[in-house]
């Protein structure tokens, strides 16, 4: 039982800790006076790596959230919307990172 919660914490540390890492060095937005030190495929690439992490993290939380959704049939309707809520949140976070 504590093993599967423990997974889902790794995943989600560790991945935040990498996209972290992954827009540190590439970031989305570059100020004029930097100079381009990459080449723009390699940065690319590993701006596409970071976005997945974060869209195969959302599918897994999704996951989590669907299995408390099916399991609390008599109060679905709270889960439901902390799924959307959840969910918000983390868009509206993924909006302003971007945004700078």
């Amino acid at each position: 039982m504590l093993l599967p919660r423990l997974y889902a914490i790794i995943i989600i540390i560790g991945g935040y800790l990498v996209c972290k890492m992954i827009f540190k060095q590439w970031p989305l937005r570059k100020s004029q006076s930097e100079e381009e030190t990459e080449t723009i495929p390699g940065s690319i690439f590993m701006r596409l790596i970071g976005f997945g992490i974060i869209i195969g993290q959302l599918i897994y939380i999704w996951i989590i959230f669907s299995k408390v959704f099916m399991i609390a049939d008599s109060i679905s309707l709270i889960f439901l919307l902390l799924k959307i809520i959840f969910t918000g949140l983390i868009a509206l976070m993924l909006y302003k990172n971007i945004r700078g």
